[in-house]
């Protein structure tokens, strides 16, 4: 695996967006795509954080959407088990930090308060089958769940000798670090109190 950050920022040679569900992992040599997932050596996503350029605060301006990178993290698959969509940054204080999607493919954002900071962080391992119940479970539990808060911030943290944006959550002890793939691709890094190491993922402009 090459572990060169400025390779790891180039575009696609046609030049067409990259999705979340099509970025090209060809061009990004530090990851791979197996069975419509992205995966990643742990280590070389800690090389290749560092080496990125910082995000500024007003660059996340918009709504992004997310995907995971599996690297056998203990989260690994428990943004999209509940149909993780992305985030929204309508400014430095007005932050939704989780959009879910419904099944029916609608969006809405969730206040993260309103579950256990152990189930967001800790999802139990459960067959596929229960997963897709439990997916439909929380559809239903969505008017308990949806709002139209702000529940996270944004503010400006050192990075190696650098300075990038991050994601702070209002009510539970996570913040998400942010550096840069290219001008419409993000690789985050969500750490909390206690964990041994980041959780990464992709954001990218929606």
């Amino acid at each position: 695996l090459l572990v060169d950050a400025r390779a790891a920022q180039a575009h696609s040679a046609e030049g067409e967006p990259m999705t979340p569900t099509t970025v090209p992992a060809a061009h990004y040599d530090f990851l791979t795509e197996r069975d419509g997932e992205l995966h990643a050596d742990p280590d070389v996503l800690d090389r290749v954080f560092a080496g990125l350029d910082p995000v500024p605060v007003s660059h996340l301006t918009g709504r992004w959407r997310g995907r995971e990178i599996l690297s056998g993290h203990p989260l690994d698959r428990s943004l999209s088990r509940v149909g993780w969509y992305g985030k929204d940054f309508d400014g430095p204080d007005e932050v939704r930090p989780i959009l879910l999607s419904t099944a029916g493919g609608r969006v809405y954002a969730i206040d993260p308060g309103r579950l256990p900071t152990a189930v967001l962080l800790s999802p139990p391992a459960l067959p596929g089958a229960v997963d897709r119940v439990l997916r439909r479970g929380l559809d239903l539990l969505r008017p308990a769940l949806a709002t139209d808060r702000y529940t996270a911030s944004l503010r400006t943290i050192g990075h190696g000798d650098q300075r990038t944006a991050a994601m702070v959550y209002d009510k539970q002890p996570i913040v998400d670090v942010f550096t840069t793939l290219d001008d419409d691709l993000v690789l985050g890094a969500m750490q909390y109190r206690g964990m041994e190491r980041p959780y990464y993922f992709l954001l990218q402009r929606s």
